[in-house]
């Protein structure tokens, strides 16, 4: 039997696909995901346009034309401070793509985003109260609904969020129960002090639930928003890193990333209270210094510097 001459390696044949090959496809998925992008950007398409194109389109084209007018309703956004006022015939079409997709999940949870954001609730409230309202609504789209509520910003959303809260519509998905109380504190947290009562009722109300992250959400929105003292004790708690480190899910414990938010939220709440001392706000610095906590080091670096600020004027 003839035994090969070489003594071990490979050919310059056989190494050609992993010297040149691989690399050059790499590449070329490298360029073709660059040229998406940059034609993305140079798409001269109107928001009416691309609303119609995706009247028509396929559903992997509809998804990449959704990607597109969420960055083109993004720049609104920034553009008008914040505020984002869709015209009425590009609302109309967005109804109408709601409708016309009921089984594109993809696309109805985003044009539910751009309801919200569309500034024309005589068009979209009724819209969103039916989606919220109807039994077959998944769990994703009724939490893009009760968000999107919150930021028409309209006093006609506040009565189905209140109803929703309040158990008439209300769910035992605690998370949901967490989108709802941002959405009324969203609607709710500009209004004038005398308008503001039977909101921060309801929200205070959610102190004592029992998931505990509906009731630590409900102490920062009232502190910090509202500059409402009701979750006080919940904040101070939040406050210790040993009492974070104890807690636990189902089946595991917090992540560093959840303490930080933790932590970072009650620095932010006992702040806007005028709750939290120089030397708490210290220990908070080295924690956050010890373990890497980047977000707590920069907000406790933000009130230390506005405190002396104040001090020297």
């Amino acid at each position: 039997m003839r035994r090969s001459s070489r003594r071990g390696g490979k050919s310059f044949l056989e190494l050609f696909p992993q010297l040149f090959l691989v690399p050059l496809g790499l590449v070329t998925i490298g360029v073709l995901v660059y040229l998406f992008f940059v034609a993305s950007a140079q798409d001269g398409r109107s928001v009416s346009e691309i609303i119609q194109d995706m009247q028509g389109a396929g559903e992997r084209a509809r998804w990449q034309d959704a990607n597109l007018l969420a960055g083109r309703i993004r720049d609104r956004e920034a553009a008008a401070g914040g505020k984002v006022y869709l015209e009425s015939d590009e609302t109309e079409l967005l109804v109408h793509l709601l409708k016309k997709f009921p089984a594109d999940r993809k696309t109805r949870r985003f044009v539910i985003t751009a309801l919200g954001r569309a500034g024309q609730p005589g068009q979209t409230l009724s819209v969103l109260i039916e989606i919220l309202e109807a039994p077959g609504t998944s769990a994703e789209e009724r939490a893009e609904t009760l968000l999107a509520l919150g930021r028409t910003r309209t006093p006609g959303a506040a009565a189905p969020l209140l109803e929703w809260l309040r158990g008439g519509l209300g769910t035992d998905d605690w998370e949901l129960r967490v989108y709802g109380i941002q959405a009324l504190t969203v609607l709710t947290k500009d209004l004038a002090d005398v308008e503001r009562g039977p909101f921060i009722e309801e929200l205070s109300r959610h102190l004592g639930d029992s998931r505990r992250e509906v009731s630590w959400n409900t102490a920062y929105f009232l502190a910090y928003y509202f500059k409402s003292p009701a979750g006080v004790g919940i904040l101070r708690r939040l406050l210790d890193v040993q009492f974070l480190d104890m807690q636990s899910g189902v089946d595991r414990k917090f992540t560093s990333r959840e303490k930080e938010s933790w932590l970072k939220s009650a620095v932010q709440g006992l702040d806007a209270l005028g709750e939290i001392t120089d030397d708490e706000l210290e220990e908070a610095r080295r924690t956050a210094r010890d373990r890497g906590w980047m977000d707590v080091h920069n907000e406790v670096n933000t009130i230390v510097n506005a405190r002396r600020d104040q001090r020297t004027e």
